[in-house]
């Protein structure tokens, strides 16, 4: 990666943490000019659950620095030297990092000394914008600004002073035209990864240029997303149930979730519920695997059963996409009311003991086999159930060349009925659906369908 001149933007927190195990660092302010400003050293932990930040100075502006009550951890030293005076850096200061090229991770399990750090003067003009990042993630976030679109020729780059990527952004950098990008470095590994929250300017159509002058190129917002973030969406409609009796019954409702991703995407789907704004409860959820661009859950008429003990009053029942249980996507939700006069103050809703349907259980492929997605299909088919052997779930595939009212079962040896995993109109189109057998015993089984005229049964083997 060559780098050209670097600037790392840092607004002025003053904080000091002191700590049982803490720790100094030390050394040396080479570049800058003495008694030309105090210069500010930063140690930025890269420990997520550390949100302090620890500095020192180098009251002469050069020469030597300390940092006080360092707790033991790796973190990033950032230096600049506040020439004009106005504790924020700024084009007439000097700055500089700990590393060559770019800024290295020091690991402190001690006092650490000789660590010179050399601050040079900053570009002069400036790309400034707002940041921003899905919540659930925090790590130091980094803003590039490239020569090529590919991002392989970073010029100048920035660290603003920020563990959860939202924040406004400077980028200092020289004259001319860059191509400007930003990612959450999630895995710590100081490259974007595919689970790095990013983006670049531009998105989501082809990088765009940002011309810059001597005047400062504003505007350059960043909103950082994930994989299939956008993509892929949820609708959950209220059909009727509210307000559910004192002594209980069932929400209807329902559920259509669809990709628009270009490519397959990996995420969670769940259902939650929460009372009267409190911490919510995961009632249903499902990880998916190369979900395609196309294939949707259609769930209509769902229900899900409110026990005569749920406490009196609001509840919101949600259904999200994302990464479960702190990073939506996308979500839907309706209230509803339980009646009764036993409200509970910081009640928590609890999964109830009967069974109820999962509605992210089964997938509408809409294509023919072969992946056919320009033709209907023109026959019905029951496929393979995939994997087979299984342990404990395993995924079950039809196709129906007509709208159809399907019953899909599964039955041991004996020919006792085991699961019932469809009872009700389908669609054209290639479906699935998951079986779960964490309940039952290892062995033989068999699944069973019917559709209009259509009957097939497979065989499936449970090794536990």
């Amino acid at each position: 990666m060559k780098l050209g001149k670097i600037f790392i933007a840092l607004a002025l927190i003053l904080m000091l943490s002191s700590s049982a195990f803490s720790y100094t660092i030390s050394g040396n302010i080479d570049g800058a000019v003495w008694f030309g400003g105090i210069t500010y050293v930063y140690a930025i932990p890269l420990d997520i659950t550390n949100l302090n930040l620890y500095f020192g100075l180098a009251l002469l502006g050069a020469g030597p620095y300390i940092v006080l009550d360092v707790p033991e951890g790796n973190y990033i030293l950032i230096a600049f030297q506040d020439q004009d005076g106005n504790l924020i850096p700024s084009v007439d200061d000097l700055m500089g990092f700990y590393g060559e090229g770019f800024p290295e991770v020091l690991e402190v399990t001690g006092n650490v000394s000789n660590l010179d750090i050399e601050v040079a003067p900053l570009p002069f003009s400036t790309i400034t914008g707002l940041l921003s990042c899905p919540a659930g993630y925090t790590a130091p976030t980094y803003i590039l600004a490239a020569t090529d679109p590919e991002f392989n020729d970073i010029a100048h780059f920035s660290i603003p002073l920020t563990l959860d990527g939202n924040a406004e952004y400077t980028l200092f950098v020289d004259p001319g035209q860059y191509y400007v990008m930003a990612y959450l470095d999630a895995d710590f590994n100081f490259n974007p990864s595919a689970d790095d929250p990013q983006t670049y300017y531009g998105a989501p159509g082809t990088p765009a240029l940002v011309n810059v002058s001597s005047s400062p190129a504003e505007n350059i917002d960043l909103p950082m997303t994930v994989a299939g973030s956008g993509a892929v969406s949820i609708d959950l409609t209220y059909v009727f149930g509210s307000p559910v009796p004192a002594g209980g019954g069932n929400l209807i409702f329902d559920v259509f979730v669809e990709s628009q991703e270009l490519s397959p995407v990996n995420f969670d789907g769940w259902l939650e519920i929460a009372y009267e704004g409190g911490t919510p409860t995961t009632v249903a959820n499902r990880y998916f695997a190369d979900f395609q661009s196309g294939w949707t859950i259609n769930r209509p008429d769902m229900f899900y059963p409110i026990s005569t003990s749920y406490a009196a009053g609001n509840y919101t029942f949600a259904g999200k996409v994302g990464e479960h249980p702190d990073l939506a996507w996308d979500e839907s939700s309706f209230p509803f009311v339980k009646e009764g006069t036993d409200n509970v103050v910081g009640f928590i809703p609890y999964l109830p003991d009967v069974e109820f349907p999962n509605p992210f259980d089964e997938i509408s492929k809409g294509e023919g086999l072969a992946g056919r997605g320009d033709l209907a299909p023109t026959e019905f088919v029951l496929l393979s159930a995939y994997p087979n052997p299984f342990n404990p779930s395993t995924a079950i595939s039809y196709q129906l060349s007509a709208l159809s009212f399907v019953s899909l079962a599964v039955y041991d040896v004996s020919g006792r009925q085991v699961a019932e995993l469809i009872n009700g109109w389908r669609d054209v189109g290639v479906h699935e659906v998951t079986f779960d057998a964490s309940n039952l015993a290892s062995g033989i089984y068999f699944y069973r369908i019917e559709a209009g005229d259509f009957t097939a049964v497979r065989k499936m083997v449970l090794m536990k």
